[in-house]
């Protein structure tokens, strides 16, 4: 990852869609509705009937019919099968399972987090809340920002704007190449060359796009380019701009592959063993994200550097303009750094919580080790509190 600071679009914002468009994303998608039975019969209908007119299909316990599996299972089940999850919390927290101790709603949740679904919880205005939900109301915002919504039709429209929301984002992902990030509106790796065709409405970040095209004399140099899961080393080809208003400039940036990883720890696929100790590679990546994300002491001393991963805060996200913008951008920024470098494999999960009163937030990050000998990497995790 460059050192420079990241230069963010700012003015971007996800694609306005229209119905059409918004009912083509939802067609095939599964919400599934979560909540206590008793006494939100009323949202739980509104919540699905807004789901449906949006073109998706609400997954909650009245439809699910007889079940071979027991009942707790099969809501899991249908969470494993779903591409978004909603969370409804009233005053009860259900009843608790004899094994785990959590709510058919608290495990549902809890599995929804681990699959990685879109997920919005909302509250129901209750004067009165039972100690275990106040307890899992809590939890679910040590990571999200829950809003209190007042009666069935307020609920309904909320989950049909959440939806909206997931839907433009999904069809302008953010990009990065080299130290600018961008929305995109197609992204299209044949794994050879890269398209990406974007609509730019920052002036300075429209300056640093088309000063990757290549001059007559040289080539132009390789870039980090990083979206969605995926990081490569990539040479542009070519960068078209296309003036389409007054406000925005429409680009298509072409760039070949380049077989080559940068930014490789200093040991690589080696063990570092000083005295007594020994560090896997993955031992050397959990250090350096601790020191890098949390502040945490360096074990290594002098040999530090050993376990550097590039600096992923230091301010080079204070340019986001939302939560969603900065969740976005971090990830797009920890992909380059871990599966960039050849660290992980891919991130399983990202956790960003709200910002807390000194200015921290919670944040749990996920990630899978690279495979070897044809086997998938093992899952590491760190979680505690970043300055970003």
């Amino acid at each position: 990852m460059p050192d420079e600071a990241l230069i963010v679009d700012r003015a971007a914002a996800a694609v306005q869609l229209s119905l059409d468009d918004v009912r083509a994303w939802a067609s095939g998608k599964r919400v599934f509705i979560s909540s206590v039975m008793d006494g939100l019969e009323a949202e739980r209908r509104a919540v699905a009937d807004a789901i449906r007119d949006l073109g998706a299909d609400p997954i909650c316990f009245e439809e699910f019919g007889a079940r071979d599996q027991d009942p707790e299972q099969a809501y899991l089940s249908e969470v494993d099968l779903s591409d978004a999850y909603v969370g409804i919390l009233g005053s009860r927290y259900g009843r608790q399972d004899a094994v785990t101790g959590y709510s058919a709603t608290h495990a549902e949740y809890l599995r929804a987090i681990d699959r990685g679904l879109r997920l919005g919880v909302w509250v129901m205005g209750v004067e009165d809340m039972a100690g275990h939900q106040r307890d899992f109301l809590s939890e679910v915002r040590t990571y999200f920002t829950t809003e209190s919504v007042d009666g069935a039709e307020m609920l309904a429209s909320r989950v049909a704007s959440r939806l909206e929301k997931i839907a433009a984002e999904d069809l302008s992902p953010w990009c990065k190449v080299g130290n600018v990030v961008f929305r995109a509106r197609s992204i299209r790796d044949d794994g050879t060359d890269l398209i990406v065709d974007a609509q730019v409405r920052d002036r300075d970040v429209l300056h640093q796009l088309q000063a990757l095209r290549p001059d007559g004399f040289r080539a132009a140099q390789i870039v980090d380019v990083s979206f969605a899961d995926a990081a490569v080393v990539a040479r542009p080809v070519s960068v078209e701009s296309e003036v389409v208003s007054g406000a925005s400039t429409s680009l298509i940036i072409t760039l070949t592959r380049q077989d080559s990883q940068r930014g490789l720890g200093a040991l690589g696929d080696s063990s570092y063993s000083p005295g007594t100790s020994t560090y896997t590679p993955a031992d050397l990546t959990e250090i350096g994200l601790r020191t890098a994300l949390f502040g945490a002491p360096n074990p290594l001393g002098e040999m530090g550097f050993m376990a550097e991963v590039p600096d992923v805060t230091g301010g080079l996200l204070q340019a986001a303009t939302t939560e969603e913008n900065l969740r976005s951008i971090l990830r797009l920024v920890l992909v380059e750094a871990l599966v960039g470098t050849g660290r992980a494999s891919r991130i399983v999960q990202l956790l960003l919580g709200p910002r807390a009163a000194d200015g921290s937030r919670r944040l749990r990050l996920e990630w899978e080790e690279p495979s070897r000998y044809g086997q998938p990497g093992s899952r590491r995790s760190v979680e505690g509190m970043a300055h970003l």
